[in-house]
């Protein structure tokens, strides 16, 4: 698993305030956003205190290809600000194609679906 810690100090209120991580491709196609208030039902206010936002991408989600993890904060619909950039480069040491290991990977993310086969008569 990658667990990223976000750091922040809120200096007055704000409404809106979101800390987010966008995972890019290497020409820079986003693959996904997060936002550490995904899960609010409505718009929050935070306080000023220092605060520390983390998520954890589940190991095995990623394909055996490089990334960019870029994470930013802004107030919505006000401004976002993209505040670190990070490389990320996977190697394949999860389920995805484990039987083909040279096979070239063909996607972004290398997500385990549980197939069944089975034999049947016509």
């Amino acid at each position: 698993d990658l667990e990223i810690n976000v750091f922040y100090t809120v200096k007055s209120k704000l409404k809106g305030l979101r800390v987010y991580i966008n995972i890019q491709d290497e020409l820079e196609n986003l693959i996904f956003r997060s936002f550490h208030d995904e899960a609010s039902v409505s718009i929050p206010t935070v306080n000023p205190g220092n605060y520390v936002s983390k998520v954890v991408i589940p190991k095995n989600i990623l394909g055996p290809i490089n990334y960019t993890l870029r994470i930013g904060a802004g107030i919505h619909a006000v401004r976002t600000i993209h505040t670190v950039t990070i490389p990320l480069t996977i190697e394949n040491t999860g389920l995805y194609n484990k039987a083909y290991i040279g096979d070239i990977f063909r996607g972004a993310l290398a997500i385990h679906f549980p197939w069944t086969t089975e034999k049947y008569n016509d």
